[in-house]
């Protein structure tokens, strides 16, 4: 384990365009204003409980500086922060051009919001 979370290993990334749809589709949404954050429970309940996670920058964000940068920030929110949410999930984060207005920990603090707000709608 690394410091301040779990590494973010290559079988937690969402790779096909069937796992980006998925969670865009049927996932409960949150909207956080610099981004869209999407989480979808396992539609398979034998899959192995495992936390999946992938970012969409399309080129409205800005050029590939930008959106590799928001890429990098979005992956470590996720690794650090991943405790946080279900045992078994997919969380698709989609960048928005405005995410530059806010810092890292703003970010984060948005993301975590999320993550209560979805295990708050699995409650009730």
């Amino acid at each position: 384990m690394t410091a301040g979370g779990q590494r973010f290993r290559p079988v937690q990334h969402l790779r096909t365009r069937a796992d980006f749809n998925r969670p865009r589709g049927l996932g409960f949404q949150a909207d956080c204003a610099g981004f869209v954050c999407r989480i979808l429970p396992p539609l398979d309940p034998s899959a192995p409980p495992l936390r999946r996670f992938g970012v969409i920058a399309s080129r409205r964000v800005g050029n590939a500086v930008v959106r590799n940068r928001a890429k990098r920030l979005f992956r470590e929110i996720f690794r650090k922060n991943q405790n946080a949410l279900p045992e078994a999930c997919d969380v698709l984060i989609i960048v928005r051009a405005g995410f530059q207005k806010y810092d890292y920990h703003n970010l984060e603090a948005r993301f975590l919001k999320a993550c209560h707000r979805r295990r708050k709608s699995d409650i009730s």
